[in-house]
């Protein structure tokens, strides 16, 4: 991750200036300018970019948004993603991401990927309006707000 705090409006400094480089550089051209001052055009510009990607727009660069940065620039691989049939440590973290959600039922995290674990994703990814296909993609992990459990399941 780039920013090792959340950013947000009248900060200033060196991750500011990263910020800002960044936003510049995933959308090609100059939007903000990178002076290292969180001011209105950088935040509006981070609102931009998490319109795009479907979540709150609030202009905070948190941990999120900082994911979905290292992901849209290349810095990070998105996610191999889990679906019916996966087995291992990877399923068992997300089980207890979907339980700390609140999946109905509780699911047993016994780090196999059942038609349980199926619905609750199913039930989750509409939820976060997304299309119900019981597969936990990159999309989906950061819609369950977690990056820690993205980083789990690298």
């Amino acid at each position: 991750m780039p920013y090792s705090k959340t950013l947000k409006y009248g900060h200033e400094g060196a991750e500011v200036f990263q910020l800002q480089c960044d936003i510049n550089k995933h959308f090609g051209k100059m939007i903000v300018k990178p002076d290292g001052v969180f001011g209105p055009e950088t935040a509006e510009a981070v609102k931009k970019i998490q319109r795009a990607g479907g979540r709150g727009a609030d202009g905070v660069a948190g941990p999120l948004f900082s994911c979905s940065m290292d992901l849209l620039l290349g810095r990070l691989k998105p996610l191999t993603p889990l679906k019916l049939g996966d087995k291992g440590n990877r399923v068992v973290f997300l089980q207890q991401a979907l339980n700390a959600w609140g999946a109905k039922p509780k699911l047993n995290p016994t780090g196999v990927f059942d038609e349980a674990t199926k619905e609750a994703v199913m039930k989750a990814q509409k939820y976060y309006g997304e299309k119900p296909n019981g597969i936990a993609d990159t999309d989906f992990v950061l819609d369950l707000g977690s990056v820690e459990l993205f980083n789990k399941l690298k």
